[in-house]
């Protein structure tokens, strides 16, 4: 768990404090330590303000706050060091590979870096074959002689964005970082793909990535056996033997994914939020009690939401309301996670988007047929990264835990994307069935009866979360009519903004300072 950032001057700039300014912002990213790599000169320290009383000088430096020591890491044959943000599960394999002992995962990536590039002198060699060998997810900078090589992992797990003007260059794990330093044209760093930084500015290289076409003769039988065992390695990459959590609706993918859990020997807590009596809190005591796992409970109320709002809206920097409203659940059972020591927790992100769990697929497949149901699966796939995952991956680290999705592992990914459409949403004579292999597998894995059939119910209307936004801005005055006032189709989409303007988020209708004394700030 960590927060990167990087500044690049192209005018000679001392660029220290700039750093500094953007580790501070994205400390709930990795509460515990701090280092920067500053001209090639390493400092490390385990609280911010130590580390930014440092007279510094230097032109050019990565920096990170993290939750586990050691970095910069840095390497004694190369002027290059690392910083980066994930896992990398294949951390024993690379060791053979390097005939080394390495202590981190993530210093994983500079040993690689090293043998490649001590083997053949080119960067572009050594960044593809690097990346070509991780498992895992991550962004990560390597600061290599006077350039930047950043990257990020192929579904995108892990956020990095850019920015550049006249002065610099600058990345960093989240936008807030950038507007720190008063960056403000953003834009994100694509999955699969890395980059280099230097003085003449930013050149973007694309990285093998998912083939869109699928296997038309794989057997449903042999696509559901090879998806449950891909689904128990992606768990034990990223569970292993640690306390582990699981965000729970009672709905399909979580129940799924906490039966997989609970077959390998784990016993993983389940963690839901919504308002009382809302349909997700219903469904998952009845699923957790099927299940024999305990629940952790946090319900939301109108008194609670309003006091967490403002923070969440600056965390995940969104002001869309079913975006808000997707995340104020997830917000809060990471923040009851939190209390209860956890470090990360799971989710059955990515189920909808691998096995045709939304009811827009229905339309496509009715209308247009089992070849662009495909598309649009595949599309989604590949755009999720922008759609989904930044905003759950914020909110969940507003709380300083990492989000973990199994359903998002690479290999799981490329074989799903990889069976026929026809495997994902079934005709029947009257009907159609979403996620049907998903379905069939949780037969398999002896989910109960009630859990396997139970409807998908979006998360913003199981947990009563859009309902709740919807009351408080309404008890805040913000209706039609001044809705239409300031040129707002929604309410709630003024109120969200009010909000947002006060807590600093760019790009917000200034006019929007009037209505501030009708909103509570903490």
């Amino acid at each position: 768990m960590s927060s990167i950032a990087g500044v690049y001057s192209k005018r000679g700039e001392s660029i220290f404090q700039q750093i500094i300014k953007m580790i501070r912002e994205t400390l709930h990213r990795g509460p515990n330590f701090v280092g920067v790599d500053l001209n090639h000169n390493i400092y490390r320290a385990r609280e911010i303000d130590r580390l930014s009383v440092q007279v510094v000088e230097g032109s050019s430096g990565i920096g990170v706050a993290s939750s586990t020591a050691g970095q910069p890491f840095s390497s004694e044959e190369l002027e290059v060091s690392l910083v980066c943000d994930g896992e990398i599960y294949n951390k024993e394999d690379i060791e053979q590979l390097t005939n080394r002992e390495i202590l981190s995962d993530k210093e994983s990536i500079l040993r690689l870096f090293e043998k490649f590039l001590l083997s053949k002198p080119n960067i572009s060699y050594a960044m593809y074959e690097t990346i070509r060998l991780l498992d895992g997810v991550y962004s990560f900078a390597l600061f290599y002689k006077n350039s930047f090589l950043i990257a990020r992992d192929p579904i995108g797990v892990k956020p990095l964005y850019l920015s550049e003007d006249k002065s610099r260059i600058a990345f960093a794990s989240e936008r807030k970082a950038l507007w720190s330093i008063g960056m403000f044209d953003i834009q994100t760093l694509p999955a699969s793909s890395w980059a280099i930084i230097e003085e003449s500015g930013v050149k973007v290289n694309y990285l093998e990535s998912l083939k869109e076409g699928y296997n038309r003769k794989v057997s449903l039988k042999t696509a559901q056996d090879r998806v449950i065992k891909l689904l128990q390695k992606a768990v034990e990459k990223r569970v292993r033997n640690e306390r582990v959590g699981v965000l729970f609706s009672g709905g399909l993918d979580s129940a799924v994914l906490a039966k997989t859990m609970q077959n390998l020997g784990y016993k993983p807590t389940l963690y839901c939020s919504g308002a009382e009596n809302s349909k997700d809190i219903i469904g998952a005591v009845q699923a957790a009690e099927e299940l024999d796992l305990p629940l952790k409970i946090n319900y939301m109320t109108i008194q609670k939401v309003e006091e967490n709002l403002p923070r969440l809206i600056y965390m995940i920097e969104e002001t869309n309301p079913s975006q808000v409203s997707i995340a104020l659940p997830l917000y809060f059972s990471t923040q009851q996670a939190k209390k209860e020591d956890l470090s990360f927790i799971t989710s059955g992100g990515g189920a909808d988007e691998l096995f045709g769990g939304y009811a827009k697929y229905i339309r496509v497949l009715k209308y247009e047929g089992y070849e662009a149901l495909h598309r649009e699966l595949f599309r989604d796939i590949k755009e999720i990264s922008e759609a989904n995952i930044h905003r759950d991956d914020a909110a969940s680290m507003a709380n300083s835990i990492e989000l973990k999705l199994p359903y998002l592992d690479y290999d799981m990914v490329k074989y799903v994307t990889s069976i026929p459409p026809q495997y994902k949403i079934a005709r029947t004579n009257s009907d159609y069935i979403r996620k049907f292999i998903l379905r069939e597998i949780a037969k398999k894995i002896e989910l109960p009866p009630s859990l396997v059939n139970r409807p998908k119910i979006a998360m913003q209307y199981g947990s009563s979360s859009q309902k709740l936004l919807e009351k408080l801005a309404e008890m805040k005055g913000f209706n039609k009519n001044l809705s239409k006032e300031y040129g707002y189709h929604s309410a709630l989409k003024l109120y969200i903004e009010t909000i947002a303007r006060t807590k600093g988020v760019p790009g917000i209708n200034p006019e929007l300072q009037k209505l501030v004394h009708k909103i509570k700030l903490t």
